[in-house]
């Protein structure tokens, strides 16, 4: 309560709001299937099918990178997903590795599942250029 009725508020919201650009910017430019561009410290990155989503958070968790699957029956079968929160106390090399990572494992876990990024895009209605939802 103390640091929401102080100045300190609008520092740590700053901080975040500036981590959350980097972030979304961050995952843009290395062509990650993120579902939503909401603006909030929740990401959603779009695994299209449950052997993707869970062999991902399996290789991250081993790689000692922590992330939540949204897996059938919480989401729809082909809409399995990974939730990345961010907090102020994370840092741009925390972030830089986390997408690093994704980015890194995740064509190799769709290779092994036959599975393709057009395949993740059609299941969520996104657009492949823009990774938003159409």
């Amino acid at each position: 309560a103390k640091i929401h009725l102080s100045d300190e508020i609008y520092q740590l919201q700053a901080n975040l709001k500036g981590k959350i650009a980097y972030f979304q910017q961050k995952a843009r430019d290395l062509g990650l299937p993120m579902v939503s561009r909401e603006g909030t410290p929740i990401f959603f990155l779009g695994a299209g099918k449950p052997e993707v989503g869970s062999r991902l958070t399996q290789r991250l968790k081993e790689r000692g990178l922590f992330s939540c699957l949204a897996i059938y029956p919480s989401v729809p079968y082909n809409n399995t997903g990974i939730r990345f929160l961010l907090t102020v106390h994370h840092t741009k090399e925390d972030i830089d590795l986390l997408l690093d990572t994704v980015a890194e494992e995740m064509p190799k876990i769709m290779a092994e599942e036959n599975f393709s990024y057009e395949q993740i895009y059609k299941a969520f209605k996104m657009e492949p250029e823009t990774g938003v939802t159409a």
